[in-house]
């Protein structure tokens, strides 16, 4: 069954960065402390750099080789679980043998996630900060700046993703929107298929309301199968709304190229309401539908209810545009196992859709 997100982003990452995490690592010098083991951090090329601790205090910071440094780290949490489940299985839980190998194994399991999410994050770009990409963060999770791309909270005031409540005859509900100039917001067409009464559109401190929405024609909101392919709409306003536009994406988009989403909805704690992003890997791309997964193995985070409606950004040329907006998933846990899906803004109906309303700046030739 289906999910709908019209209700950010759910990262058990994102739990990992504020516990764990600066445990074990961090991307400043200036903020490792004695329990740091590693320091990740980009240079001016773009490339990863990794040092290890010093063995002394007072010591130097050593440079080691990045892929080696993991895969060592790899190899010795599987080697330390193997005598943890033997001594589990040989003494019991509470012996020290077992509680000893219990704690190595958890040791090079949480030093292996944190060394291949930095990785991964710093290979996108100098500013691996999906904040620093869409509007500046405002609440750093963990000790330092953590070079780490899982459900970052965001200022929404330098952010062209806006969030809408919505209104209707017994209820209120909320989605998320992308604004593509002052009197336009992208948004899926299941967030207006009830109609609502009135749509507000909050953007930073600047709160408008909507004077008329317009879904795809062609959204079937009982389809069983592609619901994303025309879950597509605009919002218009009379009323012009302070903040950055993005651009819609020309040309192709790939599986496994990185994005970034965004979104006011649900996060892992329950709450909503707060513009947060992070960056994945595209899992599936066809015609018309956009997919991302969240598994224990790419645990970069996830869309929820209420991110319903927002951005999938993709980078052309140094600029993140909007490539997809968010529409459903598998899991209404939002959980490990879900896929999401986004409408492909590359497909030729939905541009069709959209162009009458958009200026031909908002199309980004690439």
């Amino acid at each position: 069954m289906k999910k709908y997100f019209a209700l950010i982003l759910t990262s058990a990452t994102f739990l990992f960065i504020d516990q764990a995490l600066p445990q074990s690592l961090t991307a400043d010098f200036s903020t490792a402390n004695d329990s740091t083991q590693y320091v990740c951090r980009v240079n001016e090329g773009g490339e990863v750099e990794l040092f290890t601790a010093p063995r002394e205090r007072g010591g130097l910071w050593n440079p080691t080789d990045y892929n080696s440094e993991l895969n060592d780290n790899r190899r010795l949490r599987n080697t330390w679980r193997k005598k943890f489940q033997s001594s589990k299985d040989q003494f019991g839980d509470r012996s020290p043998r077992t509680r000893r190998a219990k704690q190595r194994w958890r040791g090079f399991r949480r030093n292996a996630r944190a060394l291949r999410e930095c990785g991964k994050s710093l290979a996108i770009s100098v500013n691996s900060n999906p904040c620093l990409e869409i509007a500046p963060e405002t609440t750093s999770f963990g000790r330092g700046t953590l070079r780490i791309f899982n459900g970052r909270v965001c200022n929404p005031a330098n952010s062209s993703v806006v969030e809408l409540e919505l209104v209707f005859s017994f209820a209120t509900g909320g989605c998320s929107g992308t604004l593509l100039n002052e009197y336009t917001v992208l948004t899926a067409a299941h967030c207006v298929e009830s109609k609502p009464k009135r749509i507000r559109i909050r953007s930073g401190s600047t709160v408008v309301d909507a004077v008329d929405y317009q879904a795809h024609p062609k959204y079937n909101a009982f389809s069983f199968f592609n619901i994303e392919q025309y879950d597509v709409a605009i919002i218009r306003t009379n009323s012009p709304i302070s903040g950055p536009t993005s651009q819609i994406v020309s040309g192709s988009i790939a599986t496994g190229e990185t994005a970034i989403i965004a979104g006011y909805g649900l996060d892992e704690f329950g709450t909503s309401g707060t513009l947060k992003a992070t960056a994945l890997e595209l899992a599936y791309v066809d015609s018309d539908t956009i997919a991302t997964r969240y598994t224990r193995r790419q645990p970069d985070g996830n869309t929820c209810f209420g991110d319903s409606g927002g951005p999938l950004f993709v980078n052309r040329f140094g600029e993140w545009v909007i490539a997809g907006i968010t529409s459903n998933g598998d899991r209404n846990d939002c959980s490990y196992g879900d896929v999401s899906r986004y409408a492909n803004l590359t497909f030729p109906e939905v541009r069709d859709f959209l162009a009458p309303y958009l200026t031909a700046s908002i199309f980004n030739l690439d």
